[in-house]
């Protein structure tokens, strides 16, 4: 089995420019006629969240973090397996490896 370091994800500039440009090109629905009903979600609320990721959000110095993590891969039985590897801290210690199982992310942990 041969294990290789990687990189987890790498998104281009050209791509996340045109991803900030489709949410500030969101056509939003009309806001739902019952007030204070908990169908949904909150207008206001995911307008806020659509520009901070538009706006605020820094997805260059959050990829530059991912791609610091001890990420690996290795093929298994044919299959791809992603991994994140933690050394231990002390002497004698194990090493903490992090996979995901769809769909979620090792991220998440």
């Amino acid at each position: 089995m041969k294990v290789e370091q990687t990189t987890l994800i790498r998104v281009s500039d050209d791509e996340l420019a045109d991803l900030e440009r489709r949410v500030r090109a969101t056509r939003w629905a009309p806001e739902w006629p019952l007030h204070g009903s908990t169908a949904g979600t909150d207008p206001r609320v995911l307008r806020r969240l659509a520009e901070y990721w538009a706006d605020g959000f820094d997805w260059p110095l959050q990829q530059r973090a991912i791609d610091e993590l001890p990420s690996f891969s290795a093929t298994l039985d044919g299959t791809e397996v992603r991994f994140l590897r933690f050394e231990p801290e002390g002497a004698g210690g194990l090493p903490i490896i992090l996979t995901n199982g769809g769909p979620s992310s090792m991220l998440e942990m």
